[in-house]
């Protein structure tokens, strides 16, 4: 649970929120009890928004993923046999 400020309450104690953000720890403000806004240091924002994804390392955690005990059965006559529409080249 991240610490907790009324905007007003923020503006007295500043300096230690910015400190306690850049500690890695989130911080939540409010508004009337109502939770507005939350800070999240330099590092985490950049985590959450500018990842970047690259092919190995997504296979690479679909593989190491659980797979799902599904038995093939499920699927028996999903599949539409029939041939498809003929196509002149």
């Amino acid at each position: 649970m991240p610490d907790e400020y009324s905007i007003a309450e923020a503006r007295d104690h500043l300096s230690s929120i910015v400190r306690t953000v850049e500690s890695g720890k989130p911080v939540r403000l409010t508004r009337r009890g109502k939770p507005v806004v939350v800070l999240l240091s330099a590092k985490d924002y950049d985590q959450l928004c500018h990842r970047e994804h690259h092919y190995w390392d997504a296979l690479q955690t679909f593989l190491e993923a659980e797979k799902p005990d599904i038995e093939p059965e499920i699927f028996a006559g999903t599949r539409d046999e029939t041939v498809g529409r003929p196509v002149v080249l």
